[in-house]
């Protein structure tokens, strides 16, 4: 009687290197991506011939093209924003806030003063307007 022969099993695949390979990726991914929180309106800001770019250390401030505010997820009316401009100069421990706005370029003008008054009137010692380089 004759048995036959059982086919050889497959020598099993190894797959370190492909898990090596994708942390690789992943780890460059990280370390070369920028993770920037998006703003809260949709904003196309105004083009001016300015080399200097966005301090993290300043607070930013959104202005729609509507001239609604926003300041990270949370929008503020001109009295809630100025209520928040005095809370945090109350709890901050230099007495000092920055501010960046970065506004629609199809803002009016006058909106935009009204907001640098506001804000001087609150406190912020420094304004930034940010544009997009050309």
């Amino acid at each position: 009687m004759r048995i036959a022969d059982t086919p050889a099993k497959p020598p099993i695949e190894n797959i370190l290197p492909l898990v090596n390979i994708v942390f690789l990726l992943l780890i460059f991914f990280m370390l070369a991506g920028s993770f920037n929180q998006p703003d809260f309106y949709p904003v196309d800001a105004p083009v001016a011939n300015n080399k200097e770019q966005a301090d993290r250390q300043y607070v930013t401030l959104v202005m729609n093209e509507k001239g609604q505010l926003a300041i990270g997820e949370q929008t503020y009316s001109d009295a809630s924003l100025e209520r928040y401009v005095r809370e945090q100069l109350a709890l901050s421990t230099d007495k000092k806030m920055n501010i960046q706005l970065k506004a629609d370029a199809e803002v009016k003008s006058e909106r935009v003063i009204d907001i640098m008054e506001l804000l001087a009137a609150a406190g912020v010692d420094s304004l930034r307007l940010l544009t997009v380089a050309e």
